[in-house]
C-alpha cells in the first residue's frame, strides 16, 4: 500500500512491499514513467512481517521493522536512526503519527 506526501508545491508518492526475491523494500516512486526514484536503506533483508511506515510532517519517513522503529529524512536514502523499544514492539510494528 502507498501514501502519498503532499504540500503547496510539491506532492510524492511511497511504497513498502516485498519484493519477487523476497527483501523487503521502502521507496519513494518517481513523477514519471512509474519508476522508483529512491529506495531507502536499513530495512532488514526479509522480514517475517509486512512492514508498515508513516510520514510526519512531510519529512521523516518511519517504519516499524525487526523491532525497533526506523527513522529516514524522506531526502537521504541512508537510515537516520532507530528507536528501540528493548524488546517490547513486535518484529514488523505498525507506526503512525
Amino acid at each position: 500500500m502507498g501514501k502519498s506526501c503532499c504540500n503547496r508545491m510539491l506532492c510524492r508518492l511511497f511504497s513498502c512491499g516485498t519484493s519477487k526475491s523476497g527483501e523487503s523494500f521502502l521507496a519513494e516512486w518517481g513523477d514519471s514513467e512509474g519508476s522508483i526514484k529512491r529506495t531507502y536503506l536499513g530495512l532488514q533483508k526479509s522480514s517475517s512481517g509486512v512492514v508498515q511506515f508513516d510520514i510526519m510532517k512531510n519529512q521523516v519517513l518511519a517504519a516499524g521493522d525487526e523491532h525497533v522503529i526506523k527513522l529516514w529524512d524522506m531526502d537521504k536514502v541512508e537510515l537516520f536512526t532507530t528507536i528501540d523499544a528493548e524488546g517490547g514492539l513486535p518484529v514488523s510494528s505498525l507506526v503512525l503519527f
